[in-house]
């Protein structure tokens, strides 16, 4: 059975950059079947020791899309990261894009995150791709 997903590049702009500052994604793919009401959503995860912080940060609107090859682009807003601690989120999250099929996950790329802080006590994230 062959995979339905294939990931052939991803690159992230700014690869570190302010928590609260956008980020550009731009990767090229491979749809090994067509698919009805696709559409890409975005979450990120804050992991804390006893309990996860999931956040909705981009959904998409749903489309057909045929099988093939693509390129996609996508602006991810600023991380709203309001009523957690600067403590919790110090550490690794994972920035997640899933494609999603009439409600069904079928594919997800998973970008660990490391967030720090500058010298001016500034958040700042650092998103790292599955493919390096």
């Amino acid at each position: 059975m062959s995979e339905v997903f294939i990931l052939s590049s991803l690159k992230i702009d700014p690869v570190t950059s302010p928590i609260q500052e956008p980020v550009k994604l731009s990767f090229e793919y491979a749809l090994n079947n067509d698919f009805k009401n696709w559409k890409w959503v975005i979450k990120y995860t804050v992991d804390i020791a006893f309990k996860r912080i999931v956040l909705d940060v981009l959904h998409e609107k749903s489309e057909s899309i045929a099988s093939g090859k693509y390129t996609k682009d996508i602006i991810i807003p600023k991380i709203s990261t309001e009523g957690i601690a600067d403590k919790d989120l110090l550490n690794v999250g994972l920035l997640t894009i899933y494609g999603i099929s009439d409600n069904e996950e079928m594919i997800a790329i998973n970008m660990v995150s490391q967030i720090t802080k500058n010298e001016k006590g500034e958040l700042y994230k650092t998103l790292l791709s599955p493919l390096e």
